[in-house]
């Protein structure tokens, strides 16, 4: 066997993999050795996820900024940018509108404010939004935060908890942060460990792709969810990896370190085999034409049906002056759902730990290295996909799933198919 077959073989049984045979992997080139990577990844992924797809949307509401970060529309120093917070009621008004398009997991993104009053705000939101939606989950994407801050917010109810490093290029990380708190390098890196310290079952992380070298970013990035690993026994539950877009009034529109496409998807597939059990998110920065062929390499999650500006489901026009970045997928939530039931893969609104089957964190990479979690994903998708499609209006997108339901169940226990009432 050749050293990509054995790497290739450990992945696939699900076991992590070392710094140098990820390093291999990147180095890999031609179109054969490619695609064995690419189909090992989804292999994988199938083994973990099976065919489903978790969906969610993110909620902008704030683009008022206290950081000035080359890339980013929200920029401090940014005068181009109409700026603009959401009141807890708008934001509840943004949810519901989410809610009617059949959303039921939200993303609360927002520029740096006061830490003080970002987490008052925040545990205000995510309490009016559970008592007045059906919203099942709330993600949370705030600068880092004290371990008490973080405890804070946790019990308000969250889903899970994100900070992205942006670099892990010190020297690099200092020339793109100018002003702020978030130029303190170490204060963000350590933002994960204080998350879990503080209780927080569901964590993400992420790098920015074109800041910096790709191959010093992906090799620092997994060498930082092994040491959670190793110090917590839990490592990430999401992991996304967007490339810089351009943004309204940042200095950066175009990637010092470009990612192409083949690279890009090359990275999306070594995450998946790397960390298996986490949730490989693709957002809408990425074109549909990208996206849809990301699904064939390992992606497990994607936003849908976005916009990236504070009130901006509400008044789409707002995403002209407003937003952090320029989306590159426009499609809605209902196109995106039936182009994945067309391609046989389950789209869903719920996870295990919001639906019916709440497990922790270390019981879902346990179970995902067991290559159990499978049947839980499967079965609570299937639930949550038989909810959207209630509403009349959707009833061309029923019939879709109709034909193609029992595709999803090949493998499933017959107790998860009790459990989704297939005969229902």
């Amino acid at each position: 066997m050749s050293s990509l077959d054995v790497i290739l073989s450990k992945a696939k049984q699900l076991q992590p993999l070392e710094p140098h045979e990820i390093s291999r992997l990147m180095a890999l080139e031609g179109p054969e050795q490619q695609q064995q990577l690419f189909d090992a990844a989804l292999e994988v992924k199938e083994k973990v996820f099976g065919k489903r797809i978790l969906l969610f949307a993110p909620v902008y509401i704030s683009n008022e900024c206290i950081n000035d970060c080359l890339y980013c529309g929200f920029r401090r120093s940014n005068t181009q940018l109409i700026r603009r917070t959401l009141s807890v009621q708008e934001t509840v008004e943004e949810a519901r509108r989410l809610e009617k398009e059949g959303h039921r997991r939200l993303l609360l993104v927002s520029g740096e404010k006061p830490r003080k009053d970002l987490v008052a705000l925040l545990e205000k939101i995510i309490i009016a939004v559970k008592q007045n939606t059906l919203i099942r989950s709330i993600q949370v994407n705030p600068p880092p935060l004290s371990v008490d801050e973080c405890q804070r917010l946790s019990q308000a109810g969250y889903g899970n908890y994100q900070v992205f490093q942006e670099t892990y290029h010190w020297l690099t990380y200092r020339k793109v942060h100018l002003t702020g708190p978030k130029r303190v390098y170490q204060w963000r890196l350590e933002s994960a460990e204080r998350a879990v310290r503080a209780g927080w079952n569901s964590i993400g992380m992420g790098i920015l792709l074109g800041i910096f070298d790709y191959r010093y970013e992906i090799i620092s990035l997994l060498s930082h969810v092994r040491y959670l690993e190793n110090k917590f026994g839990i490592g990430p539950r999401t992991i996304s990896l967007p490339r810089l877009r351009p943004a309204l009034g940042a200095p950066l529109q175009n990637a010092p370190a470009p990612v192409s496409d083949g690279d890009f998807l090359k990275l999306l597939a070594i995450l998946r085999l790397a960390v298996p059990y986490a949730e490989v998110v693709l957002s809408t920065r990425e074109s549909s034409a990208l996206r849809d062929r990301a699904l064939k390499v390992g992606i497990s999650q994607m936003s849908a049906g976005s916009h990236t500006s504070p009130g901006g489901y509400s008044n789409p026009a707002r995403e002209e002056n407003e937003s952090q970045f320029y989306i590159a997928d426009h499609r809605p939530l209902n196109e995106i759902v039936r182009e994945l039931l067309s391609g046989g893969y389950l789209p869903s609104f719920s996870t295990v730990e919001d639906g019916f089957c709440q497990i922790t964190m270390k019981e879902f990479i346990q179970l995902s290295r067991q290559g159990r979690i499978r049947q839980l994903v499967t079965a609570n998708g299937v639930r949550s996909l038989e909810g959207y499609l209630e509403d009349p209006s959707r009833s061309e997108i029923k019939s879709i799933w109709l034909e193609k339901r029992e595709d999803q169940f090949t493998g499933l226990s017959d107790g998860m198919r009790r459990e989704v009432c297939l005969s229902g």
